[in-house]
């Protein structure tokens, strides 16, 4: 993760006078979005999910967290 920080632009906005992200922090950002995500998936989404469709299996969940903290670490 820091080999990929160190190559990205870290500003927030993406204008110049934006806040810019320090690289050792990303690390941290991602845990703390997953550390939201888990509960919101888990008490939100797979139960609507169990209702609307079918119950989908663990490794389903697991991938779909994955999926799911990706566009929020990554906007361009």
């Amino acid at each position: 993760m820091i080999l990929q920080g160190e190559r990205m632009d870290a500003r927030i906005d993406g204008s110049d006078q934006s806040i810019v992200l320090p690289v050792a922090s990303l690390n941290f950002v991602k845990m703390a979005v997953v550390t939201v995500l888990i509960p919101v998936l888990d008490r939100i989404v797979f139960p609507a999910m169990d209702s609307w469709y079918r119950k989908p299996t663990l490794l389903q969940r697991i991938g779909q967290l994955s999926h799911a903290d990706g566009p929020v670490l990554q906007t361009r």
